[in-house]
C-alpha cells in the first residue's frame, strides 16, 4: 500500500494564493459586499501565514456576515477550523458550501481533502470525481491526484491507479501523480509497469534525482545489475550532491 506519510493532498488554489485587496471595506460609489469579502478573506489567510488565529479567525468570520453564500469565504473559513482542529464545524461549514454551490469544483475538491484527512475515503473520493466532471474546474489533474491517494488509502489499488493514470493523462508533467503512482507498482513488483510510468514522464519532463533514485530501486528490486549502474552513473553526473546519490553511494536502495 502506499505510504501514508508521502501523502500529500493538494487544496484547490484559491487558498494557496490570497487576491489583491484595497485594504478598506468602504469602496468609491459605495459598500460592495464581495469585494469587502475579498479583502476580509485576504487579510485572514495574511494572519494565518503569521500564526495569529485569532485575529484570522475575526476577518474570515467577517467575510462570511458578508457574503453568506460565496465559496471562497465559505471554503477560508473551513480551512482555518480545519487548522486548529475543531473538524465540526469545519464539516458543517463545508456542508453550507456545498449546499450553496453544489456545482463548483473547488468546494468539492477541498471538501474532498477534508474527508480524506479524516479517513472517510469512499465519500471523499465521490466529491473527486464530481469536481473532475464540472465545466469550468481547472484543477481536473490535482482531483484525480488526491481520488487515487485516498484510494490507495483505502486499500483500493485498482482504483488508485486509474485515477493516476486520469491525472497524468491530464498533466503529464505532473511529479506528484507519477512518483507515488510509480511506488505503488514497485511495491506491487510491477516493475515493467513502473518503468513505463517513468519513462513517459521522463520523456514529457527534465530528468531529476527523484526519477533516477526510482529506477534505480527498480532495478535493484529487480535485479539488474547493469542497470542499476547505468543510473548511479547518471546520478554521479548530473547529481553529485544529491542525498539520492549519496544513498546510492551507500547501497541504500530501499
Amino acid at each position: 500500500m502506499l505510504r501514508q506519510g508521502r501523502v500529500l493532498l493538494l487544496l484547490s488554489s484559491l487558498l494557496l494564493g490570497a487576491c489583491q485587496s484595497t485594504g478598506v471595506d468602504e469602496l468609491p460609489g459605495g459598500f460592495d459586499k464581495m469585494s469587502a469579502a475579498e479583502n476580509r478573506i485576504k487579510l485572514g489567510l495574511g494572519y494565518i501565514e503569521k500564526g495569529n488565529m485569532q485575529r484570522a479567525y475575526e476577518h474570515l468570520r467577517m467575510a462570511v456576515t458578508y457574503a453568506p453564500d460565496y465559496y471562497r469565504a465559505q471554503l477560508s473559513l473551513a480551512y482555518y477550523y480545519q487548522l486548529v482542529e475543531d473538524n465540526e464545524r469545519a464539516e458543517i461549514t463545508f456542508n453550507q458550501a456545498l449546499r450553496d454551490n453544489p456545482d463548483n469544483g473547488d468546494v468539492l475538491n477541498n471538501y474532498g481533502v477534508f474527508l480524506c484527512k479524516n479517513k472517510d475515503y469512499k465519500r471523499s473520493v465521490d466529491l473527486f470525481l464530481r469536481a473532475t466532471q464540472q465545466p469550468y474546474y481547472y484543477q481536473v489533474a490535482s482531483s484525480f491526484e488526491n481520488a487515487a491517494m485516498c484510494s490507495a488509502l483505502d486499500g483500493n489499488q485498482k482504483a488508485a491507479e486509474e485515477y493516476y493514470q486520469r491525472a497524468l493523462d491530464y498533466d503529464p508533467k505532473r511529479d506528484t501523480s507519477a512518483f507515488p503512482y510509480a511506488e505503488m507498482l514497485i511495491e506491487q513488483k510491477r516493475y515493467e509497469d513502473a518503468r513505463q510510468v517513468l519513462n513517459r514522464f521522463a520523456r514529457r519532463s527534465k530528468v531529476t534525482p527523484e526519477v533516477l533514485w526510482l529506477f534505480i530501486r527498480i532495478e535493484y528490486l529487480d535485479n539488474n545489475p547493469e542497470q542499476l549502474e547505468y543510473y548511479g552513473d547518471l546520478l554521479m553526473d548530473h547529481f553529485p550532491e544529491s542525498q539520492q546519490f549519496k544513498k546510492y553511494l551507500a547501497h541504500e536502495y530501499r
